[in-house]
């Protein structure tokens, strides 16, 4: 009886010894991702985007925005990857003084954002200063300490 009780209590430790390693394994290999390649959200590729209250002027210029910042049809930022590690902002998309017009950001990918405290004190994947009227969703952010952050909005 005493043999068997023994078994029993060594195959016990050893189950937990085996579920204990695995873990430990799957672990280290979910957390070696390489940030240096942005996957893509689509067929745009940015090292950041930067907004100031010119939306007309940013919808002109690039493929990935569009719209005229009416209710209807507000601007929309779309599938952009942003490889956000040589943004001057230290955000992969920064949009300041939009407080007239109608905006979305959707289906888009950010990675390596530095979250620099240089710039208005926080950054991260999203940074918006003095705006309303925006719709954030869909968006993929990797590797960031601040995902979104905002200042002066409503």
């Amino acid at each position: 009886m005493e043999s068997k009780l023994k078994k029993i209590i060594y195959l016990v430790i050893s189950l937990l010894i085996a579920l204990l390693l695995n873990n430990t394994l799957i672990f280290k290999q979910e957390t070696q991702i390489d940030y240096s390649i942005p996957p893509q959200s689509a067929g745009y590729i940015e090292s950041f985007i930067y907004v100031d209250g010119n939306w007309t002027e940013t919808a002109s210029t690039y493929d990935w925005c569009y719209g005229d910042g009416s209710w209807s049809t507000p601007f929309i930022i779309e599938n952009v990857s942003i490889d956000a590690s040589t943004s001057p902002t230290g955000s992969g998309i920064l949009i300041e003084n939009s407080q007239n017009a109608y905006f979305i950001i959707r289906n888009c990918t950010i990675t390596n954002a530095i979250g620099a405290s240089g710039y208005l004190n926080y950054a991260g994947g999203i940074k918006l200063i003095n705006c309303a009227n925006g719709v954030i969703y869909d968006i993929t952010i990797i590797g960031i300490c601040l995902n979104i952050s905002r200042a002066d909005c409503s």
